[in-house]
């Protein structure tokens, strides 16, 4: 079922007083409040907001940025939920070996890029297993065919999505007590893959 909305604030892009916006959103009595902005207005709208007395859900649709998280300390960010890539934190086995390899070589936590570049490592390696050369236009060929291949950062299916669209994982993850991230549900495009509760 679709949700009501029951109010919508802007701000210019050199805001940094949310007060007045907070207290438009509080005063709407929203269940919950989506954030699309930079993360250094979604750290200061949370503030405000929390300032106004807001106990609602706060979602972030760029909740791994880390210049969104660093400007809030754990106890302002608690509970903050949204949708991001692949972050240290993902459950999965795959994703699980990955930052422990990455830790021991590089002794700090890897970020999504670093599962990006991994995972497409990986991939061309398939690609050039699948085929009989390296030629530039042999290799991307054969990347443009794979149907399926299950990297750190999920699935990535390029024959299937098309020409310049690797996959569709989408993770929601919510703030936990101690500033982390933790990994509430994986998702494939509409199809939940995982805490699918």
């Amino acid at each position: 079922p679709l949700t009501e909305i029951v109010a919508a604030v802007s701000h210019p892009a050199t805001e940094t007083d949310f007060t007045n916006n907070a207290k438009a959103l509080v005063a709407a009595k929203p269940q919950v409040i989506a954030a699309f902005t930079t993360p250094a207005a979604a750290a200061g709208l949370l503030r405000a907001l929390k300032a106004e007395g807001y106990t609602g859900l706060f979602v972030y649709g760029a909740i791994t940025n880390p210049d969104f998280l660093s400007q809030l300390s754990p106890a302002e960010a608690v509970g903050v939920i949204g949708a991001g890539g692949w972050s240290p934190s993902a459950q999965d086995q795959a994703s699980r070996r990955f930052v422990e390899a990455y830790q021991r070589t590089f002794g700090e936590l890897p970020d999504s890029h670093a599962a990006a570049y991994y995972d497409g490592v990986y991939m061309l390696i398939d690609a050039l297993r699948r085929g009989n050369s390296a030629a530039p236009a042999t290799l991307q060929s054969n990347l443009s065919r794979l149907t399926r291949f299950a990297g750190a950062a999920g699935e990535y299916r390029p024959a299937v999505f098309g020409r310049g669209q690797l996959g569709q994982t989408v993770f929601m993850y919510e703030v936990t007590a101690d500033g982390a991230l933790r990994e509430i549900s994986r998702w494939e495009g509409v199809n939940c893959i995982n805490s699918c509760n």
